[in-house]
């Protein structure tokens, strides 16, 4: 790996921490360039803008993921599809819990400005999105859940769930999923079949 796709890289994972603990929109090409000891002139020789630098983050951020969550659920064997569904979920929420707040991209994508960044982040979430549709749809093809079952709408109430629980972590009024998000996600595979 060249010199400058090395330091790109420890920009990236720099900033990718930074955004994990202050959010994305706490990214700034000088509170970056503080963070890896480089000039703003430096840090700015890599990305050219503020929404470029963040687009980035979110890209790098999205690999993460895939090695966090996807990776791993991918390598284990699951007897059915039920089973590694509710494996992605807990890999799902062991990720958002390294972020203050909600998640990273929901944050960009919710964000007041509409750009580049926020275009980024809708990309990612519908990457996601589609991901766990192919699931319901394998489940499908398997036998294991109901052939009449709408994969969108499944993944319409999965992903309602996971929101909810986000929110009620927020206000505090649940930090323990046991209590609520599983026996609704146990609820709602049940009606799957």
């Amino acid at each position: 790996m060249s010199k400058g796709r090395l330091t790109r890289e420890n920009i990236l994972q720099t900033a990718f921490e930074q955004a994990s603990l202050q959010g994305l929109e706490s990214l700034t090409i000088g509170s970056l360039a503080s963070a890896c000891e480089m000039s703003k002139s430096g840090l700015f020789a890599h990305f050219q803008s503020r929404d470029n630098l963040q687009v980035a983050v979110l890209t790098y951020s999205a690999e993460v993921f895939r090695e966090r969550v996807i990776q791993p659920v991918r390598r284990q064997h699951h007897q059915t599809q039920q089973s590694k569904l509710v494996a992605l979920l807990q890999a799902w929420l062991a990720w958002n819990q390294s972020f203050v707040g909600r998640c990273m991209f929901l944050d960009a994508w919710t964000s007041a400005q509409e750009g580049a960044v926020q275009q980024s982040a809708r990309q990612l979430v519908r990457f996601w999105l589609d991901y766990l549709a192919r699931q319901v749809v394998q489940g499908q093809a398997s036998g294991e859940w109901r052939a009449d079952l709408d994969p969108w709408r499944a993944v319409y109430r999965l992903y309602g769930l996971y929101l909810g629980d986000q929110v009620f972590n927020a206000l505090d009024l649940c930090q323990d999923p046991a209590s609520h998000f599983w026996p609704e996600v146990e609820n709602l595979l049940m009606s799957w079949r």
